[in-house]
């Protein structure tokens, strides 16, 4: 029952991480860069606050046009990396094969990518870019990767952090119990 619930709630989480990306790229060209400049002009004071306080406007405006663009595509990479890793967690708490988990999971980032580059047509100046398909979908990748490795991870540490004599034994079939063994079972009992 709590890896329903699990699921249910990452499913929610990945709902609510598709709604913030067509929200963002549903805004027109202007909204969307003044964002970006802010977040970048954010990110250059913190990263090099001697260099910004000194720094004229048009050395500002400068570093700003350099790291412009890397900043929204690391942006991009960064929610989809959240939403990979929402529903690669969401598949991993459902029961089933995992490489078909693991695909469900790569078909819903790959749709998703898609979806917010071909909504982006109905943005005032904005354009459907397959390169930011890639940059998208490689970000949705990157994060489910990052939780299926973690999930690998702590199964292989649980299957072998446990001493020698508490694993238990492989049978053949599930309903197969084995024999007790002559040698160390009790006499039996008469009487």
């Amino acid at each position: 029952m709590a890896r329903k619930a699990l699921a249910v709630i990452l499913f929610l989480l990945s709902a609510c991480q598709i709604y913030l990306i067509f929200f963002l790229s549903g805004q027109d060209a202007d909204a969307s860069s003044k964002v970006s400049t802010e977040v970048t002009l954010t990110l250059s004071e913190a990263i090099n606050p001697e260099y910004m306080e000194a720094a004229t406007k048009a050395q500002t405006a400068d570093a700003v046009n350099l790291l412009h663009n890397p900043v929204r595509k690391l942006a991009h990479m960064a929610e989809f990396g959240a939403l990979g890793a929402l529903l690669c967690g969401a598949f991993l708490a459902l029961r089933g094969p995992l490489p078909r988990r693991f695909f469900l999971c790569v078909i819903l980032c790959a749709a998703t990518s898609c979806a917010d580059e071909a909504h982006q047509l109905f943005a005032n100046g904005r354009a459907m870019m397959v390169k930011d398909m890639l940059i998208d979908f490689s970000g949705s990748m990157l994060g489910a990767l990052a939780v299926m490795m973690s999930a690998l991870s702590v199964l292989y540490i649980r299957e072998h952090a446990r001493p020698r004599g508490h694993r238990p034994k492989k049978t053949a079939h599930a309903s197969y119990t084995a024999a007790p063994d002559p040698e160390n079972s009790p006499p039996p009992r008469h009487g």
